[in-house]
């Protein structure tokens, strides 16, 4: 198993395909690979190259999954349908990804603007 990276971000940055989930409250939640610590509990929402005037609550952050322990409810909480769909997605944004890699779950919520 390799070393997980650890990061400190100052933002929520997605694909533009989330921004109409996350608008919506379907996507609560988002996985990262390694371990990824807001700076914040209150960060700007990016989509692409557009930042909301909303920005993301930070309710909860889990550090104790690896890729392989991702679970259904994971998937639903960040938006998906089911657990293959999510891992599927993760693998375009992480190709290297293995079922061993550290993964933080960053659970948030909308705040309105």
């Amino acid at each position: 198993m390799r070393k997980a990276k650890t990061e400190i971000i100052d933002h929520l940055h997605f694909h533009e395909k989330y921004l109409e989930l996350v608008c919506q409250h379907q996507k609560t939640s988002t996985i990262r690979l390694g371990y990824v610590l807001p700076n914040a509990i209150q960060l700007p929402l990016v989509f692409g190259d557009m930042t909301l005037p909303e920005k993301a609550q930070i309710e909860k952050l889990d550090f104790t999954k690896s890729f392989a322990d991702l679970t259904e409810a994971d998937a639903l909480t960040d938006g998906f349908e089911n657990l293959e769909t999510l891992r599927a997605d993760l693998k375009v944004f992480y190709p290297d990804i293995t079922a061993e890699d550290r993964c933080t779950i960053i659970y948030f919520k909308l705040l309105p603007a």
